[in-house]
């Protein structure tokens, strides 16, 4: 029997030491400052007000928030239930300058949590915007997507209740693995303890190469098998339904659309790299002059390593679906230990499928700290990083015209 010890000593750890600049930044949509955002001199009890433990308590702090601004809250139930047995929502809240939602010009939507393990640092950004009651130009609407995959985020799962990956869901076509998944997918579909035992081994000793391939064969998703990671499902999810339909509901005239979307666990541990998907490119031109150097700009269609073109992801289907109101959309992925991905997942998907009761609290303490580290640099660091997106996301969608 794999043993919970055997998994304790794998341990997640960075590979240089995560740092964070000494500076401060404001909110400014539109050059209205708002306040001061987290920078090296706020302290830790700064931090923890941002981080809950669990789903439960980010859906808190996240809708007391949302109601101390004076935002509009709507929620949406989701099947499943947390490991406590609450109930799960997805929660959207919204904030507008002085004209209703149907008739803005703009539209900036930041999404938490479409992989759910990946979700309390969203949800961390997102209350530190609602915190900073940014001033909204008179025709600029704020939504604020909380816990898009509740259900994965109360169990520290990517995947929601019946494991589709709603990053490869967005799309009109179920069927097919990519090439080369049928010979690699035993790697992070382990059927016995022996073989996650294996898998770790060999995770441990495999060289770039071979890292980049199985990477390679993942990443555009797969659906033909249920139990397996970057299922995509048969059918567009209840989450994505719920989303897609509350934009079309509310958008109405708004001329421009930009969606933010945040994951972790790629890229170098501490730092952010984006992708813009969409044909804005006045948007993304303006973006590019205000992000860049601070973050990293990458091409979606280069060749690499799980950033490309993955099939059915939620930023691309968004731009496409809402294509008609200049919809555009940009990724933000902040690395945490990219190096011991492929284990995390392996380890994650072993306990779920296998229902290996001994082993599901030590999963989802890897998962939390692999998608969520604890490290304090780091969590400041992915607030300023955060927020300063969306801060200048917002002066680019806004000030444009």
């Amino acid at each position: 029997m794999f043993e919970a010890a055997r998994l304790r000593e794998f341990k997640h750890v960075p590979a240089a030491e995560w740092q964070v600049e000494d500076s401060a930044h404001a909110i400014s949509f539109a050059h209205d400052i708002a306040c001061d955002l987290p920078n090296e001199r706020i302290g830790a009890d700064w931090i923890a007000a941002r981080f809950a433990s669990d789903y439960k308590g980010s859906r808190q702090r996240f809708v007391q928030l949302a109601q101390d601004a004076g935002a509009a809250l709507t929620s949406y139930p989701v099947g499943g239930r947390s490991p406590g047995g609450e109930a799960l929502t997805i929660d959207i809240a919204e904030l507008s300058g002085q004209l209703p939602l149907s008739r803005a010009h703009a539209v900036l939507v930041v999404i938490s949590g479409v992989h759910g393990s990946e979700g309390r640092v969203g949800s961390a950004i997102q209350q530190e915007l609602l915190a900073a009651r940014p001033q909204l130009p008179r025709a600029a609407r704020l939504m604020l997507v909380h816990a898009l995959n509740p259900f994965g985020m109360a169990n520290e799962r990517r995947s929601n209740a019946q494991n589709v990956d709603l990053n490869r869901n967005f799309t009109s076509s179920y069927s097919g693995v990519p090439e080369g998944y049928e010979e690699l997918r035993g790697l992070l579909s382990p059927a016995s303890a022996k073989e996650l035992e294996a898998s770790l081994e060999r995770f441990e000793h495999m060289s770039t190469e071979e890292r980049h391939a199985l990477q390679k064969a993942l990443a555009p998703g797969q659906y033909e098998y249920p139990g397996d990671p970057f299922y995509g499902g048969r059918e567009r999810s209840e989450n994505l339904n719920h989303l897609t339909r509350h934009l079309a509901a509310r958008i109405g005239e708004t001329a421009r659309l930009l969606f933010i979307d945040i994951h972790t666990g790629l890229g170098k541990g501490g730092e952010d790299t984006l992708f813009f998907l969409g044909e804005n490119a006045e948007l993304f031109a303006k973006l590019r002059a205000s992000l860049a150097p601070r973050h990293t700009i990458r091409d979606p269609h280069a060749t690499i390593p799980f950033f490309n073109r993955v099939h059915g992801s939620i930023a691309g289907g968004l731009a496409k679906e809402f294509g008609a109101h200049e919809a555009a959309s940009c990724v933000q992925e902040i690395g945490t230990y990219p190096e011991q991905l492929l284990s995390t997942l392996a380890v994650e998907n072993y306990c779920a499928q296998a229902k290996e009761s001994s082993l599901a609290d030590v999963s989802r303490e890897l998962s939390r700290e692999f998608f969520c580290p604890a490290n304090e640099t780091w969590r400041r660091g992915v607030l300023q990083r955060g927020t300063d997106l969306a801060v200048r996301a917002g002066d680019a969608l806004f000030g444009s015209k």
